[in-house]
């Protein structure tokens, strides 16, 4: 329900621009006939139950009918686009601060609960209306029930005090008795107009709007706006069919058959509906001389077009294989083309591809299985990268081009490039998803989940996300109760008990290593080993586990491992040139040994210089007492990390030392 409670959200804010454009039209036609400012009313009724328009350049709108994305739940950056800049800022900044944005792993989406709320209350309001309508009607029913005819389809009731039309299908008319025969002519004559220009219709359907756009203030005031131009309009009508100037006596009428207003959907009664400004538009009524008429007539013409019609702002490409649709520029008109693969796009600049073979690159948009894909990944990324957007099961990657795409001696073509470039960034935020098309599982009765460095295909009553720190791990779970993990490990770490522990994998070209883990309580021989076999790598930024990996390949080619402390480093060109060891060594507990942390550490006495190789990583630095580290935190040790780590020689590591004699990269080692 909560997609239909965004779409009538939509509708009701572009409905509030159009009634706010009719309230300031009705004031500026305060002196013409009122049978024009009711007719305009009509175009804010199309708003409020039509979610479609066709789109112009005519469109008096500042924006389409999608205010409100309708997969705002599962977008990364929130955000509303009314058409007004100054607004959208304020209010999409306060969206963002008063919500966290969302993670489409986490099993609380923010976003996604406070609509299930609006949607819940938005219903109940709903429902209590119509209760008040239905047990208006009945009430009213009741009055009428005895009531007597009189002529065709006049009848006359005691039990009300002011005539009115009631019904749907065959209206009729029903007069108080004793209702004088002076009077008694224009006042059918007034319910008839009502009757000849369906008003007992539109007045019912115009209520039908209010119950469902109830939360809307606006709404509110144009519903009791438009009842009383209906009501003026109709007046009018009456005073210009009759030959006499009946204004005195029809004025009598009104202030003596006035009441009070009745209910929301109260019948189309002649005494109802702000007596006063009727009596007061009735002494003033005047015959409009033709001309006029007819400017004021076109001019409400040409008003409710343009109010009907939506802006063409922005062009929008849809791609229903990929998922997903992105709005550009309405100048990029002929300017650009899209060239689409099996799960990509890329958009250039038309000129310039077709003039220098294939030049030209704008942005390209890739597709990848998987939410679990983090923007901390994208920040490991060579190229300039970052997710657009997730949901359906893929995360959708907006990637800009990081060379030359066009001649630099070809000035304009550069420039329209360039212009078109730097609104990538507005168009970025209009990705969105189409459809419900998600990844396809090969094993019946399973889903696929995604991260930077594998798929897998799970259950679909489970759910997968991963955790904070380190090792990199991303929990399956059964609502609440974790099930199983996957766990990225050293590619030359000891394998534990696989009929204890899981089953390793291996991906033997980019020597990296999962450990699968399921709780057998939870599934059977069977789907474990589909969730097992479904498994892939995917590749995956370089990270921790990699540099421990890569650790141990030093030492397997003959290089070596030296337990100790940073003595000091010398700096050559202010950088670091060698690295001073202080070697020790560090002894677990044997038989009879009895340390309190199961260890001693023996200080040799001896420290060693070792040259710096190009770009020695330290990873992770580990203060006493602290065991977690992220998984891409593994700093160069240069100038800056001596800078900001004042007091690194009081840390222990593990220098990893090449068979040519270079320092290549240093793990640090936890002490307790």
């Amino acid at each position: 329900m909560s997609s239909y409670f965004i779409a009538v959200l939509n509708m009701s804010l572009t409905a509030s621009y159009v009634a706010l454009a009719v309230i300031i039209v009705r004031q500026l036609l305060k002196r013409a006939p009122k049978i024009f400012s009711y007719a305009l009313w009509a175009v804010v009724l199309f708003r409020l139950l039509c979610p479609l328009s066709l789109e112009s350049s005519f469109s008096l709108l500042p924006t389409n009918n999608e205010i409100i994305s309708p997969d705002i739940v599962y977008s990364p950056n929130p955000a509303i686009s009314t058409g007004v800049t100054m607004a959208d800022k304020a209010i999409n900044q306060s969206i963002q601060s008063a919500l966290p944005p969302v993670n489409p792993t986490a099993s609380v989406n923010p976003i996604g609960i406070a609509l299930e709320i609006g949607t819940l209350i938005w219903i109940l309001g709903i429902a209590m209306l119509l209760a008040y309508a239905l047990i208006s009607y009945v009430g009213l029913r009741r009055k009428i029930s005895t009531a007597a005819l009189v002529n065709n389809n006049v009848y006359e009731a005691d039990g009300i005090n002011t005539p009115f039309v009631l019904g749907l299908i065959k209206p009729k008319i029903y007069i108080p008795t004793n209702l004088p025969g002076s009077e008694l002519g224009y006042i059918i004559k007034h319910e008839k107009t009502h009757i000849r220009r369906y008003d007992y219709i539109i007045k019912p359907i115009a209520f039908l709007a209010l119950v469902i756009h109830w939360f809307n203030p606006i709404i509110w005031i144009s519903y009791f706006l438009m009842v009383k131009d209906m009501e003026m309009s109709c007046d009018e009508s009456v005073m210009k069919e009759s030959g006499d100037d009946i204004r005195a006596s029809y004025s009598n009428s009104l202030l003596s058959l006035s009441v009070k207003q009745s209910g929301l959907l109260s019948p189309l009664a002649f005494g109802e509906s702000n007596v006063k400004s009727r009596i007061k538009n009735v002494l003033n009524y005047r015959k409009p001389a033709f001309w006029t008429g007819v400017v004021i007539a076109v001019a409400a013409i040409v008003l409710s077009v343009g109010l009907m019609l939506d802006p063409t702002n922005a062009i929008t490409y849809k791609n229903e294989s990929l998922g997903f649709s992105l709005k550009l520029p309405q100048d990029w008109e002929g300017k650009y083309i899209v060239k689409e693969a099996d799960n990509s796009i890329t958009i250039y600049n038309k000129k310039i591809y077709d003039k220098y073979d294939g030049m030209g690159r704008i942005a390209s948009v890739e597709r990848q299985i998987g939410e679990m894909i983090t923007a901390e990944d994208m920040l490991q990324s060579p190229v300039d990268r970052q997710i657009g957007l997730q949901g359906n099961g893929f995360t959708y990657f907006i990637q800009m081009p990081s060379d030359i795409q066009c001649p630099l001696d070809e000035t304009t073509l550069n420039d329209e490039y360039n212009a078109m470039v730097k609104q990538m960034a507005d168009i970025s935020k209009s990705i969105a998803l189409i459809g419900k098309r998600q990844p396809v599982a090969a094993n019946t009765g399973f889903k696929v989940k995604g991260s930077s460095f594998f798929t897998i295909e799970i259950p679909a009553g489970w759910e997968m996300k991963a955790t904070e720190g380190f090792p990199p791990c991303w929990n399956m779970y059964v609502g609440n109760q974790q099930v199983g993990r996957v766990e990225l490990v050293p590619y030359y770490s000891t394998e534990r008990s696989a009929e204890k522990y899981g089953k390793y994998l291996l991906d033997e070209q980019a020597l990296r290593k999962v450990c699968i883990v399921i709780n057998p309580e939870y599934a059977d021989h069977k789907t474990i080993e589909k969730i097992v076999n479904s498994f892939q790598f995917v590749g995956g930024p370089f990270n921790v586990v990699d540099l421990l990996t890569a650790a141990e390949q030093y030492v397997a080619r003959g290089g070596e491992r030296i337990f100790g402390q940073i003595a000091g480093v010398k700096m050559k060109n202010g950088k670091p040139a060698a690295v001073h060891v202080k070697i020790m060594k560090f002894i677990p507990d044997g038989p009879g040994d009895n340390n309190p942390n199961g260890f001693h550490i023996e200080d040799l006495n001896q420290t060693k210089t070792y040259t710096c190789d190009s770009g020695v990583k330290i990873a992770p630095l580990i203060a006493p007492n602290h065991h977690t580290y992220g998984i891409y935190e593994m700093p160069l040790l240069d100038e800056t990390f001596i800078k900001k780590y004042p007091d690194h020689g009081q840390f222990f590591y593990d220098f990893i030392i090449g068979g040519d004699g270079q320092l290549k990269i240093v793990l640090g080692h936890y002490i307790p």
